[in-house]
């Protein structure tokens, strides 16, 4: 279940939505599980969080705008969360 939140900046609206690891593709414990984002608006991901541990791109995720996914490269449980930060173009 995604939670989607908003918060609004000077310039630009950021939103979130936070996952379960059991949300993404995959199985319990395995790396580059897929999470996708529900808007249907055109994004950019800004910040990914798992565990509330900010997490690198290239390094711990990759991430696709246009598919609004992010693949997470480390391993991720079921029962942890994978909070996506993103703004509308």
């Amino acid at each position: 279940m995604s939670i989607i939140q908003r918060s609004r900046g000077l310039v630009q609206e950021e939103l979130s939505e936070k996952f379960l690891g059991s949300d993404g593709t995959g199985s319990d414990g395995e790396a580059n599980r897929v999470f996708t984002i529900t808007t249907i608006s055109t994004i950019n991901i800004a910040k990914v969080y798992y565990e509330g541990m900010l997490l690198r791109e290239d390094i711990h995720y990759t991430k696709n705008d246009t598919n609004k996914q992010v693949t997470i490269l480390i391993p991720v449980w079921d029962e942890n969360t994978v909070t996506l930060y993103y703004n509308i173009i």
